[in-house]
């Protein structure tokens, strides 16, 4: 049974803008300062919308934007990771869902690094502490992302947790999936952007 945590969202604008070569973009940056809010309540998600490929009316006709605080670490950039495919997983340390599916997200971070995945966590809401505790109960090594007032979860039209977001690796918008995600769904969408998830079989020998 998947466990889902609904966050209530409205539409927020959109800055557009362009990354060098003159690609058109659409730019999502954090606004820093805001207080830290409360968890919201975990009711079942809607059955159309479980482990279903949707965009949520983002632009999958230029590139996604992206920046944020990272916890420890230098500011994500999402432009910065042109060519390769990337895997956003919004989460909190609070959310059933977003616990249970974690290892799995940490596995394939481990596993397909090597085959162009990067993963990056991006936390909702929440001050660094908890999310350090969560960071070494789960053993994560890749970078994590500050969402801390909620902003770039609103902007990209995100409504639960977790969430997850893949992008190809040049830049655009591939697939929002909503859910603690099982491992074959994590494979079919990480192969849609361009990770080979396993090397291909060996051709036969002639005998």
């Amino acid at each position: 049974m998947r466990r889902w945590t609904f966050v209530s969202s409205t539409a927020a604008s959109i800055a557009v803008g362009s990354f060098a070569g003159g690609r058109p973009s659409t730019a999502f940056s954090e606004e820093p300062g805001a207080a830290v809010g409360t968890p919201p309540p975990v009711p079942t998600p809607p059955p159309q919308l479980r482990n279903k490929c949707v965009t949520g009316g983002l632009p999958m006709d230029r590139r996604l934007g992206l920046r944020m605080r990272v916890l420890d670490g230098p500011d994500f950039q999402l432009e910065k990771l042109l060519g390769h495919g990337v895997w956003l997983n919004f989460f909190a340390t609070w959310c059933p869902g977003c616990n249970q599916m974690m290892p799995d997200v940490v596995e394939f971070s481990n596993r397909f690094a090597d085959h162009g995945l990067i993963v990056v966590g991006v936390n909702f809401m929440e001050q660094d502490n908890p999310v350090r505790a969560f960071r070494e109960r789960f053993h994560i090594k890749f970078p994590i992302a500050m969402d801390v007032d909620g902003g770039i979860f609103r902007r990209l039209r995100l409504q639960y947790l977790p969430s997850s977001m893949f992008v190809t690796p040049d830049g655009y918008l591939s697939c929002v999936m909503n859910g603690d995600l099982g491992r074959r769904e994590i494979i079919k969408e990480i192969t849609s952007i361009g990770v080979v998830p396993e090397d291909p079989p060996a051709a036969a020998t002639p005998s």
